[in-house]
């Protein structure tokens, strides 16, 4: 895995061939449509407007699986595991261990089969995971030389304190 500091946008479209993935989580609204509300999976969807509806479908049909849009060159990759009581407030969980290493799992798996792929650091931005802990996970999915992780670049004054980070964990969610 090669590990850079930048703009996650630029980086996937200075990479013509690589596949960008957008952590998500893995619930749906009533009209089916996936919420991707923050973060990337907002970017993502107010770029790609179709996706939310794609990514939905593929939820309500195989879970917790990773999604791959071939057209747009994205993986929906979930983070965060399904309320399926409510699905539409799925989006409202911690990103959990066990989600992050299958998505892990699922993204070394489409390298080896040849794909170049940006991923931003999967749980830690709104998903709620420490940076080390988010760290420690990718570090474990030994993910090979095509994979791009790419790091966001913050001023100082951007960073979360100590404490803060801390109130954002709930350790009971993430180990889920």
């Amino acid at each position: 895995m090669i590990t850079i500091h930048g703009d996650i946008w630029k980086e996937f479209e200075a990479r013509p061939e690589s596949y960008l993935v957008i952590p998500t989580n893995v619930g749906w609204k009533a009209d089916g449509e996936n919420v991707m509300g923050r973060g990337l999976a907002k970017q993502a969807a107010e770029k790609f407007p179709e996706l939310p509806g794609l990514y939905g479908s593929w939820c309500q049909k195989y879970g917790e699986e990773v999604f791959v849009h071939v057209g747009r060159r994205i993986i929906c990759a979930p983070t965060k595991p399904l309320n399926k009581e409510h699905p539409h407030l799925s989006w409202k969980a911690f990103s959990t261990f066990k989600d992050v290493k299958k998505s892990y799992r699922q993204i070394r798996d489409l390298s080896q089969k040849g794909l170049t792929i940006v991923t931003p650091l999967l749980g830690a931005g709104n998903g709620g995971l420490r940076f080390t802990d988010a760290m420690m996970l990718v570090d474990e999915a030994k993910m090979p030389d095509n994979v791009i992780l790419v790091l966001l670049q913050r001023k100082r004054e951007e960073l979360p304190s100590a404490s803060e980070s801390d109130e954002l964990v709930n350790l009971d969610h993430i180990l889920g």
